[in-house]
């Protein structure tokens, strides 16, 4: 399969975080940017923790309903929420 770009709108603790990544679906996607994490550190010693948890989380993935090549995923690092929203761009 031909890898295709993703973007990922991650809110986390007050801050918006933007990502594009390319990988053969969405789960892939998660993947990829779990390691965009654990390079560029984004949100500091969090980034780590966030990575580890869309990585081990990347079946929980949740088409948006009603829109096509859109998902949404959550998770909890330290009682805090991830709030992430992913889109196949052109």
């Amino acid at each position: 399969m031909t890898a295709q770009r993703f973007t990922i709108m991650c809110e986390f603790d007050g801050g918006t975080y933007l990502s594009q990544v390319h990988a053969a679906d969405e789960e892939q996607a998660l993947i990829a940017w779990s390691e965009v994490l654990r390079r560029e550190k984004p949100m500091g010693g969090d980034a780590l923790l966030i990575a580890c948890e869309a990585a081990a989380q990347k079946d929980d993935l949740t088409a948006v309903e009603s829109l096509s090549g859109v998902w949404c995923w959550s998770g909890m690092v330290e009682s805090r929420l991830i709030l992430t929203h992913m889109v196949r761009s052109a």
